[in-house]
C-alpha cells in the first residue's frame, strides 16, 4: 500500500493545473470530494482497479487539501472534462520494497465512468501529465502499470511511447509494467482552443 506523506501545505503556494487537448488536471476542489469517494467505493472491490480495497475517506480529504502541489514525488489531480469531474491522475512518490530513482515519477489514472472511457481522455491526460513532469518536474522517466487485462490503457502507453517492461504480480493481479524516458517522449500536441 502506498503511502502518501502528511505535509501542510503553504497557503500562498502555487498549484498545479494542466491544460491537456480536451480535459483540464486541477486541483480537487471540497465539492469533489464525495464524487471521488463514491467513484473509489464503487470500484474497491475489483483488485485491477483497485487494488488496496475500500478508500479512507479523511485520507482522500487530507489528499483534497494538498491536492495540485508536488511533494515527495506526489501529486494529485481531478481530470474535467467540460467542467465536470470525470476521474483522478497523480503521481505517486514510492511503493513499499520499491526503490524509486531520482527523477522517477510513478503515475496512477483512472476513469470515474465507464461511459467516459473510450473517447481519448485517458490518453489526453496521461500526455498532458506525462509532458508537464518532462517539461517542469525535472523527470527522467515516467512509470505505470496496469492490469494485464486492461487493453485499453495499455493501447493508451504504446500510443504515447511508453516501453513495455514486464509483468508483476502484486495483491493477487498480473500488473502490465511500461515507462518512458525523458528522450523517448514525443513532441507535445499543442492543445485546443
Amino acid at each position: 500500500m502506498r503511502i502518501e506523506p502528511l505535509f501542510d501545505p503553504p497557503p500562498d503556494a502555487e498549484r498545479v493545473v494542466i491544460r491537456g487537448e480536451r480535459v483540464v488536471l486541477r486541483p480537487y476542489r471540497a465539492e469533489d470530494l464525495d464524487v471521488w469517494f463514491d467513484a473509489r467505493m464503487a470500484q474497491a472491490d475489483d483488485r485491477t482497479i483497485s487494488p488496496v480495497g475500500k478508500p479512507d475517506r479523511e485520507r482522500l480529504q487530507a489528499r483534497v487539501e494538498r491536492s495540485g502541489l508536488l511533494h515527495q514525488g506526489w501529486l494529485d489531480l481531478a481530470i474535467e472534462l467540460d467542467g465536470r469531474l470525470v476521474g483522478e491522475i497523480g503521481t505517486y512518490g514510492g511503493e513499499p520494497g520499491r526503490e524509486v530513482r531520482p527523477g522517477t515519477y510513478f503515475f496512477g489514472i483512472g476513469l470515474f465512468d465507464v461511459a467516459d472511457r473510450g473517447h481519448g481522455l485517458g490518453t489526453d491526460a496521461t500526455r498532458a501529465l506525462c509532458g508537464w513532469l518532462f517539461r517542469e518536474a525535472g523527470a527522467d522517466r515516467v512509470e505505470s502499470s496496469t492490469a494485464v487485462s486492461n487493453a485499453p490503457m495499455r493501447g493508451v502507453f504504446e500510443r504515447l511511447g511508453f516501453h513495455f517492461d514486464g509483468v508483476e504480480r502484486r495483491w493477487e493481479v498480473d500488473w502490465a509494467q511500461y515507462s518512458v524516458d525523458r528522450d523517448d517522449w514525443p513532441a507535445p500536441r499543442e492543445p485546443r482552443g
